[in-house]
């Protein structure tokens, strides 16, 4: 490859891959769905590596500048050939590091949203500029998926459908910035009669219920069938058989 064809690849990967990198990173912590391949992620893979790739040239310069001595910028091949190796692990730790430092932003997301409940600290989080009020979506699961991890929930729809289905490892819910979105791995929808009794059921899901945020009335988090049995121990309704 023809070194100016080679600076270009080199230029497009540094440009997409760390940023690309570091959103899985975030993602995986967050909750999220499968992460966009549009036009849109590519966007914004772009814009973290620009942002990622200026934190790395600040930090080299304030070492002494060894893309210059290394003959990384400008080109100098007679260099680059005598510090192959270093340029080599410079490269791969600009693509791999971003994964970590992504996912340590998510995990800070996830401790800010259970820092509001003391206002003092929050305050003094908040003032940093760096993190927003959880949402009211954000929370409902967040504590849904840290109490009980699995179970089922009732989604009441715009145009009153009810869909009831099960949440668990291969269930997604979007926390913010996404827009909320929802997907159970397994559902039914029905609707009401004039009694309050299931009536009509309009649609079954059995491989997965896709709900897009914009549609969602209430969502009503069900105890597990575990919980209420627990439960009825617990207040002396149930008791050893003998």
């Amino acid at each position: 490859m023809p070194p100016a064809s080679l600076q270009a690849f080199t230029i497009l990967i540094l440009g997409i891959v760390p940023g690309f990198v570091a959103i899985r990173g975030y993602s995986r912590r967050r909750y999220r769905t499968v992460p966009d391949r549009d036009l849109y992620a590519i966007a914004g893979s772009a814009v973290v590596s620009a942002i990622w790739l200026g934190v790395v040239w600040l930090l080299l310069l304030k070492v002494g500048d060894p893309l210059r001595k290394w003959g990384v910028i400008p080109f100098e091949p007679a260099e680059l050939e005598n510090h192959r190796s270093e340029v080599a692990l410079l490269g791969l730790a600009i693509v791999c590091v971003p994964f970590p430092l992504g996912s340590a932003g998510a995990i800070l997301m996830n401790a800010s949203e259970e820092l509001w409940r003391w206002p003092r600290i929050w305050e003094l989080v908040q003032k940093t500029g760096f993190f927003k009020p959880p949402t009211a979506w954000d929370l409902a699961w967040l504590k849904f998926t840290k109490v009980q991890k699995a179970g089922e929930v009732l989604v009441q729809m715009d145009d009153g459908l009810l869909v009831r289905g099960g949440y668990g490892t291969n269930s997604r819910a979007d926390l913010s910035p996404n827009s909320p979105q929802l997907f159970l791995e397994s559902g039914y929808g029905y609707r009401l009669d004039d009694d309050g009794e299931p009536a009509e059921v309009e649609g079954l899901g059995p491989a997965g219920v896709y709900l897009p945020g914009e549609r969602i009335n209430a969502v009503y988090f069900l105890p597990s069938k575990q919980s209420d049995a627990d439960a009825r121990v617990e207040d002396g309704s149930e008791g050893n058989q003998g």
